[in-house]
């Protein structure tokens, strides 16, 4: 690939990938707060769909390429009008980013971006200059989220910030990085209270500590490829057996889900009311927010929500993600989607890219997976005439 080339396609994805996340965490605030700002906003977003346009047309692809991004934007407009949302939209922008891209370099960027960005939104309401949202969120006590519009953002974002911190650092991973991530996990803890960041970040943590440990005790490379790469594999389907059994298998009782922590059963509760009251579709369905709250666990977001279409896809994504990186021997993507399993199970906004890169790391695997596939067929017919 032209060097310039290369360059200009970094560029242009990391320009795109930290455009989204500053519209995704200032839409809400502006938009309320400022709402003659709002159509500014609009635009600004349809100028980084035409950016992602711009990649993907100077994107050299082959035929089976070309075939997947067409099938690909079908399938985003299809859901699209069935669900009335721009969600599969934000997630297809990352996978049509990821092509051709230097993960470590984007990653890089990203880490630098949140820094600054959560300085700003931190900083700016405390002084005045921006929406301060706080508040009782329902269970009892008071949960800070400085200028994100909900806690849980706050813990999204950080979550994203960690993912970032563990894949750029844990080939040198040390108790001061240890310090520091423990450190952050007590005041999102005591500022945000958002569990399921905390425990993503905890199990993030386990596991690149693990992987240390496993590296001073002289573990061959190839065998802590393999178990990482297993471990991942595991908890992909893992994940989405026990969230299928779990919907199919208990449609007429709901009793096993209060064993849970009460907010916790209390979302498994209203998505296993949706599976009962409406069910699956291929292309996704709206969602009556009125009458079933909100729509998380158990992966019921992507299947119920945006299809089973979406769902099989994704779980496909994240099959060949996890195949490319073990086979570049890519531990610290394998810690980071091993960890996000856990996130994946409880809740969903980081399906999106205007609130992190998530989608993008699932495009590493796409991508090389398609060229191989268009190899292979190549080869094929080659032989055919050959013969």
């Amino acid at each position: 690939m032209n060097e310039k080339k290369k360059t200009l396609e970094l560029w242009l994805t990391c320009f795109v990938l930290e455009g989204f996340l500053l519209y995704g965490e200032t839409t809400t605030a502006v938009s309320e707060t400022w709402p003659v700002l709002g159509d500014y906003l609009e635009y600004w977003l349809y100028f980084l769909y035409l950016l992602v346009l711009v990649k993907v047309v100077i994107q050299k692809k082959s035929w089976l390429e070309w075939l997947v991004t067409a099938g690909l934007l079908g399938l985003v407009e299809l859901t699209r009008i069935t669900t009335q949302t721009n969600a599969v939209l934000w997630f297809a922008a990352g996978l049509l980013l990821a092509k051709d891209i230097d993960l470590a370099r984007v990653l890089k960027t990203d880490l630098l971006t949140r820094i600054v960005m959560a300085a700003a939104l931190i900083v700016l309401p405390l002084i005045g200059l921006y929406p301060f949202a706080t508040g009782d969120w329902g269970n009892g006590r008071i949960r800070y989220s400085f200028g994100w519009s909900h806690p849980n953002e706050l813990g999204l974002f950080l979550l994203m910030l960690c993912a970032a911190w563990v894949y750029l650092r844990y080939k040198r991973w040390c108790w001061k990085d240890n310090a520091a991530m423990l450190l952050l996990v007590v005041l999102l803890d005591y500022l945000a209270n958002s569990r399921t960041s905390e425990i993503s970040i905890l199990l993030l943590l386990l596991l690149v500590n693990f992987y240390r440990f496993l590296q001073k005790r002289g573990i061959p490379a190839e065998t802590q490829r393999r178990l990482w790469q297993t471990l991942a594999f595991l908890s992909v389907f893992g994940i989405c057996i026990l969230s299928f059994v779990l919907f199919i298998g208990y449609s007429d009782s709901i009793g096993i889900f209060q064993v849970f922590p009460g907010t916790m059963s209390a979302r498994f509760i209203l998505a296993q009311r949706f599976w009962s009251g409406e069910g699956f579709t291929l292309l996704g369905q709206l969602f009556d927010s009125g009458t079933y709250g909100y729509l998380d666990m158990l992966y019921a977001y992507l299947s119920l929500n945006m299809g089973l279409l979406v769902t099989v896809g994704y779980l496909l994504l994240l099959v060949f993600t996890v195949r490319r990186a073990g086979k570049d021997g890519n531990e610290g993507l394998l810690l980071i989607l091993t960890a996000f399993q856990a996130y994946s199970l409880l809740e969903h906004e980081h399906f999106k890219i205007i609130y992190g890169f998530y989608p993008l790391l699932l495009g590493y695997g796409l991508w090389p997976t398609a060229g191989e596939i268009t190899g292979w067929l190549e080869r094929k017919k080659s032989g055919g005439k050959s013969a």
